[in-house]
């Protein structure tokens, strides 16, 4: 127990470093950047560019980026979660009750096959135009798969409902529904829509003018969220719709209901096309 705690407690400060760093990186970058732009001759403008990105503490994504003449520009990306990111954003869920410490550790325990679907638009300004802003949407999908004696045991998943110790008499009188508590998974699949603002600045190469480097600032808030919960056991799927699904559902909305969220981006984008 004193060792997980350690151990969040190291995640938490990884979590407040690292943006902090990043935030001094663009500050410092920005400034560096305006003086070499007042010398460095202006570059083709891109059309089309492909980019690979990090956003730190969500994803790794590629995407595509349509630039208008009207300085408007559209973006459509697609990633993964990362591991490690992941456990850190985890860190900003609702925790100040015993019983939310205890579903966010079950996400943070759980969470598998984390994917980012996003689209964005952004206005890049005509006299600095390094720097631009927007709006982006996130649909990000993840599973939370466990067996029912996680729920009961581990998580505390009837305990406010006062059914643990019913379950558990159950359980303990019966060796095929104890074969199943242990061992059939339920699994719980979350869908996330979130809406974000961007700030960021591109830094070009005078050499190689079609590939750029882009640092961005974020901010997400949580639009909605849906979650679907569903066994590959029949006697499952009932044990399903009789506690867990309207459990799970109501717990997992509430974690994220004011799920809000800073992140940093590192960039790397070509431009396919140009004029």
């Amino acid at each position: 127990m004193l060792s997980r705690m350690k151990n969040i407690g190291l995640i938490r400060a990884a979590g407040l470093y690292f943006p902090l760093v990043y935030l001094l990186f663009f500050v410092n970058s920005g400034v560096m950047a305006q003086i070499g732009d007042k010398k460095a001759p202006r570059g083709p403008a891109e059309i089309l560019t492909v980019s690979l990105k990090s956003q730190f503490p969500i994803q790794q994504a590629i995407g595509l980026e349509v630039m208008t003449k009207l300085k408007l520009s559209g973006y459509l990306g697609f990633g993964q979660f990362s591991r490690f990111y992941t456990t850190v954003a985890l860190n900003a869920l609702p925790n100040r009750k015993v019983e939310q410490q205890m579903r966010r550790q079950f996400i943070k325990d759980n969470l598998r096959d984390g994917t980012v679907f996003e689209t964005g638009l952004a206005y890049h300004f005509s006299k600095r135009r390094k720097y631009y802003a927007g709006l982006n949407f996130q649909n990000q999908k993840f599973t939370l798969p466990s067996t029912t004696q996680q729920l009961v045991e581990n998580y505390d998943f009837l305990d406010g409902q006062g059914r643990k110790d019913k379950i558990l008499d159950l359980v303990d009188r019966n060796a095929r529904l104890r074969e199943f508590y242990e061992t059939t998974q339920i699994i719980s699949k979350v869908t996330l829509q979130r809406l974000g603002i961007t700030l960021g600045r591109r830094f070009s190469f005078s050499k190689i003018p079609r590939f750029g480097f882009h640092t961005e600032l974020s901010a997400q808030w949580n639009m909605g969220s849906r979650t679907a919960i569903g066994s590959s056991s029949t006697i499952g799927n009932v044990l399903i719709k009789q506690f867990a699904e309207p459990i799970l559902q109501e717990k997992t909305k509430e974690s994220f209901s004011s799920f809000f969220l800073p992140s940093m981006t590192l960039r790397v984008s070509y431009a396919l096309v140009t004029r």
